[in-house]
């Protein structure tokens, strides 16, 4: 079973793609282990601010304006290697394109 953050990484390879630090990779596992399919930002967000591994980080020292960009990145990371799909009607939602199981 490779892990969501592996599967990103094998897919950046080779592109321009910027490099993520742990805790983005940490969003990253996340995002596919507990979010459903047709999420959206806040949902990730929200979930993401209850979690002290990345709040309590040294570089995140309870900002949580520093965690919504952490989020907004991995999120965008993971829309540029094709992970997640985004949907635009009322209000944005993605939708996971990757399994561990795939």
């Amino acid at each position: 079973m490779v892990s969501a953050s592996a599967e990103y990484l094998s897919r950046r390879d080779g592109t321009e793609f910027a490099r993520l630090s742990p805790l983005h990779h940490h969003v990253i596992n996340c995002i596919f282990s507990e979010m459903k399919d047709g999420f959206c930002f806040d949902d990730v967000f929200q979930h993401v601010a209850r979690d002290t591994e990345i709040v309590d980080a040294p570089s995140m020292a309870g900002n949580l304006g520093r965690v919504k960009l952490v989020v907004i990145r991995a999120l965008d990371a993971l829309v540029s290697v094709e992970m997640l799909n985004v949907t635009n009607s009322e209000r944005e939602s993605y939708h996971l394109c990757w399994t561990s199981d795939a």
